[in-house]
């Protein structure tokens, strides 16, 4: 079947008004049948007459309402600002719990990311847990730029 050709079904009989004959989608068939008196009903699925293709159904997708009723997106934020803060607070402000700075910030990060993964089977909790898991990626370069800034800033880059 090409675009320019209808899809396959009963049209009106283009030479006896009364009767719909079988068009197969390239030529019309020998079989005819009368015209109905109603219309038929046309499932959602198949095409209107003349028209070469069904129009497409969509679905619409249900929106899971995030914790707090704030949109998907800002608890991603909300998200990516805990996991890229939290293990760069660990690790500039000397806290270390036993640890020396960077194993105790990579511990915090590891935490990050073992959170974002839970969260991510709870749907409401579903833009925080991205959030976090994307922080995961991003807090190393995070940490190599602030670096980089603070070696510049004292004089020794």
């Amino acid at each position: 079947m090409t675009p320019e050709n209808p899809v396959a079904g009963w049209y009106p009989d283009p030479q006896d008004a009364a009767m719909l004959r079988w068009w197969d989608g390239a030529q019309w068939s020998a079989q005819t049948q009368p015209l109905p008196t109603e219309p038929p009903q046309t499932p959602p699925w198949q095409a209107e007459p003349g028209q070469p293709y069904p129009p497409p159904v969509y679905a619409p997708r249900e929106s899971v309402p995030q914790l707090g009723g704030l949109r998907f997106g800002a608890w991603i934020w909300i998200g990516l600002a805990i996991g890229v803060l939290l293990p760069l607070a660990v690790f500039f402000s000397g806290f270390s719990g036993g640890f020396d700075s960077f194993s105790a910030a990579l511990l915090v990060l590891g935490a990050v990311l073992v959170a974002g993964i839970v969260l991510m089977f709870f749907p409401r909790l579903r833009g925080l847990g991205t959030g976090l898991l994307i922080s995961v990626a991003a807090t190393p370069i995070v940490t190599f730029g602030v670096c980089v800034v603070m070696l510049s800033a004292s004089g020794f880059v």
